[in-house]
């Protein structure tokens, strides 16, 4: 079954308030869908305070995953559903953040920055992007002089990566 990713988010993320299907007069960002097709990730609210939120296809099981006075944004969904890496200024610079289910849920206390050593040196991280083997995150990283696409391992967070054009690391 195909899914139309701008249709499901566009009536999740709408105008109004509450329930699933409901319209909001607020900012969203497109998310993403589990490879599966059974859950749906996306952000929504005022521009600068952002939360993120997971739902079922049919709309059903809304729930939202981060509660921060910052602004969380462009979430992603691991291949295999478990994970969602997104964009947070919670450090007062974009960073990328990684909320894993372990079984019991996504918790976001449990959620880690996985662009750190990046943004230690001023950089703003962005857009994260699963890798089809749900092992590596690509994700935007700029500075005052350029911007690059990096990767991260995220089961061996000490191992960051600048994409080259050509494809080679």
């Amino acid at each position: 079954v195909g899914h139309d990713r701008r249709a499901r988010t566009g009536v999740l993320a709408g105008r109004g308030g509450g329930g699933a299907g409901a319209r909001a007069d607020v900012a969203s960002s497109p998310g993403g869908i589990g490879a599966d097709g059974s859950r749906i990730v996306f952000s929504v609210g005022s521009h600068g305070e952002r939360d993120i939120y997971l739902v079922n296809p049919d709309g059903s099981g809304r729930t939202r995953l981060t509660k921060h006075s910052k602004d969380d944004y462009a979430p992603a969904i691991s291949p295999d559903g478990r994970s969602i890496a997104w964009t947070s200024d919670r450090s007062d610079r974009n960073d990328i953040w990684l909320m894993t289910d372990e079984g019991d849920g996504f918790d976001e206390d449990r959620a880690i920055e996985v662009s750190d050593q990046l943004s230690a040196r001023g950089n703003n991280s962005k857009e994260p992007a699963w890798f089809p083997d749900g092992r590596r995150i690509a994700f935007q990283s700029n500075d005052a002089e350029s911007a690059d696409i990096w990767s991260v391992d995220v089961t061996d967070d000490s191992r960051r990566v600048p994409w080259t054009a050509d494809g080679y690391w």
